[in-house]
């Protein structure tokens, strides 16, 4: 087993960054992805949403002073209040209206923009909305990641008896724990529990057959499995015997070291073992005649 897990970890973030160009380049493939333009027009009108909110509650406006300063500082984009407050300054230019009539006006524009500032409940309303209509147009981007991920992880893998091309490079490679070549089935195991695929499918048949009205509680259930999952990953890579993750432990699967040729170049446990003993025996002996 690799004691120091860094070569992993850079193997991994290789692998990764690697799948990771290759969906976002097919998703983004209007020829692939029907669902791209809805997706983006929902997820503009969620940023328009989430910017209004922040503005409302972010600006504190009480007077005509305010509302003038959050205005020039760009802090207010609502075109309603913009476009009244020009009209009110040009009457009062224009001297159509008095100083005390432009107050009143604009106090009654304050009035009225206070008013209709979104509430809390609105927003988380109207947010859970955009999220499931986002979920719902990211079927295709669901499918598309776990088919690359099993092509790359599973198949490809499983061709080159064990390593992807992060691990080609950082000398690491993937084993059954018999040290025989690892198997599709035993790829296919570890690539569901390491690469989110379980988290995946969850949302998949969310975003297909779960109902509007228990979507997010349901997928909030998915998201926390997912974490708990990523936490115990991480807890047992760094603190099993091992060195194994639970992915490996279900698989019965091992990261060995190998040379650019593929083959193992790990020194056996009983191997280590006999050298640890031997370099503690000539230490007493060296104490002893000291």
């Amino acid at each position: 087993m690799i004691d120091n897990i860094f070569r992993r970890v850079i193997a991994y973030v290789m692998d990764m960054i690697l799948v990771s160009i290759v969906v976002s380049s097919i998703i983004s493939a209007k020829v692939v992805n029907f669902q791209i333009d809805e997706y983006n027009k929902k997820y503009d009108e969620y940023n328009e949403l989430y910017n209004l909110y922040i503005e409302q509650h972010s600006n504190k406006i009480e007077n005509c002073d305010d509302l003038e300063k959050a205005i020039e500082e760009e802090k207010l984009r609502e075109e309603k209040y913009v476009e009244d407050l020009d009209k009110l300054k040009d009457s009062l230019s224009k001297q159509d209206i008095t100083k005390e009539e432009y107050s009143d006006k604009c106090s009654a524009l304050v009035k009225d923009y206070n008013s209709h500032k979104m509430t809390d409940e609105e927003y988380l309303e109207k947010s859970d909305y955009y999220y499931y209509q986002l979920e719902k147009n990211s079927i295709v981007a669901y499918i598309v990641s776990i088919v690359v991920s099993l092509l790359y992880f599973v198949f490809f893998q499983g061709f080159t008896g064990g390593q992807t091309l992060g691990k080609k490079l950082n000398r690491v490679k993937v084993v059954s724990c018999d040290d025989n070549k690892v198997s599709y089935k035993q790829l296919f195991i570890r690539t569901l529990f390491l690469h989110s695929n379980i988290y995946y499918v969850l949302m998949l048949v969310a975003a297909l057959f779960i109902p509007k009205t228990l979507f997010n509680g349901v997928t909030s259930v998915f998201y926390m499995i997912n974490y708990i999952l990523s936490i115990v990953l991480v807890f047992t890579i760094s603190f099993s015997k091992g060195k194994s993750g639970i992915h490996d432990m279900i698989a019965k699967t091992k990261i060995i070291e190998v040379n650019f040729r593929g083959n193992p170049v790990e020194v056996k446990e009983e191997e280590k073992d006999k050298k640890e003993s031997n370099i503690k025996k000539s230490k007493n002996k060296k104490e002893k005649l000291d």
